[in-house]
């Protein structure tokens, strides 16, 4: 049954890595992110010109820390 011991293999080196946080600067989905961008968008980009984040409570919050700030308005 070398499908069965194929899958058992492959689930024992995802179970590995399970207890691990992720990559905070997603570097790996950042570089195929870009990737794909360049293949299908025509134009260069590079993994340092994609963001990342973890749903939408830090994309605010990281808008919010980029562009706010005193004296300006958010609407």
């Amino acid at each position: 049954e070398p499908l069965v011991a194929r899958i058992a293999e492959r689930v024992a080196e995802a179970a590995r890595a399970l207890n691990r946080y992720p990559d905070r600067d997603a570097v790996e989905l950042r570089t195929e992110l870009a990737r794909y961008l360049t293949r299908t968008g025509g134009h260069p980009v590079a993994f340092e010109q994609v963001w990342a984040a973890n749903g939408s409570n830090e994309v605010l919050q990281q808008l919010l820390q980029a562009f706010g700030g005193p004296g300006r308005t958010a609407l």
